[in-house]
């Protein structure tokens, strides 16, 4: 059976939002990544964190 999907009507304007969602989540996320790596970098132009030894603190 084939199903073909023409852009008319509510289901395009449903597609349309889901795809706005997806590409808002989208830049929500890079946005946040960015921000954390900018962070990290701060961090660590700061003198950083130390971190616990690999070895348990020994």
């Amino acid at each position: 059976m084939n199903v073909h999907f023409t852009m008319s009507g509510a289901g395009s304007a449903a597609r349309q939002r889901a795809l706005m969602l997806v590409r808002d989540a989208i830049a929500k996320r890079e946005a946040s990544l960015a921000s954390a790596e900018a962070q990290k970098l701060s961090i660590n132009d700061a003198g950083g964190i130390s971190r616990p030894s690999s070895q348990g603190g020994k």
